[in-house]
């Protein structure tokens, strides 16, 4: 996964979250927010298995982007 800005990586997990709500498969949501399939599975698992939680919620649980650019 490459760097993100704090606000690319909130509309990149919110896209992903919206296309879980629509029911699209992983495959499909990986490609259409343009990243891979273990990176989605990863978002996807946190909005399934932790009730409630939100974008930031989601930042703070995945170790692979805590370091994305602050630009």
């Amino acid at each position: 996964m490459g760097k993100y800005t704090k606000i690319g990586l909130e509309r990149l997990i919110e896209g992903i979250m919206i296309d879980m709500d629509a029911e699209k498969p992983v495959e499909e949501i990986a490609k259409h927010n343009g990243v891979d399939e273990d990176f989605a599975r990863d978002v996807l698992q946190m909005y399934v298995t932790h009730k409630g939680i939100d974008v930031q919620g989601i930042i703070d649980r995945l170790p692979e982007v805590q370091g994305y650019s602050s630009v």
